[in-house]
Order: C-alpha cells, then sequence, then structure tokens
C-alpha cells in the first residue's frame, strides 16, 4: 500500500472511530477508560496521529456495541 492510500485509510478510521462514539453519547475521557487507555491515546486515535491495534478495534467494537467491520470497512 502506497503511503497517500494508507494515510487516507487512517483519516477515514479515524472518522469512523469518532462517528461511532459520537453516536453512543460517550465522551473521549470515557471512551478512554472503558478501553483501559489514556485519554490522549484514545485521542490519537481519532485524529490518525496513531493506529489502534486489532486488539484495540475489537474491545472498541464491543465498547460501542457494533460490528468490528463497520469500523474497518475501508471505503474504496
Amino acid at each position: 500500500m502506497d503511503k497517500k492510500k494508507y494515510v487516507e485509510n487512517s483519516k477515514d478510521l479515524a472518522f469512523k472511530l469518532r462517528r461511532c462514539r459520537q453516536e453512543k453519547g460517550i465522551i473521549q475521557k470515557d471512551m478512554a477508560k472503558l478501553l483501559n487507555v489514556e485519554r490522549s491515546t484514545y485521542t490519537y486515535y481519532e485524529l490518525a496521529k496513531t493506529t489502534p491495534s486489532i486488539f484495540t478495534l475489537i474491545e472498541i467494537s464491543k465498547v460501542l456495541n457494533i460490528d468490528l467491520n463497520e469500523i474497518i470497512s475501508i471505503n474504496k
């Protein structure tokens, strides 16, 4: 995967994380607590500064009660 596509996918993932969290009415601080990570770590996920591991993505899907595919599917 080229760098440009990777950046686009990272931003898409970050957008989905934020949208799904907000739809559930959860603030970043509480989301971080539920995932047992620092608030800044979770914020970085939503800003596409870092990418959560697959294990973290699974936990996010459980916390938000959504299918993992909804989070990780990439728009083509």
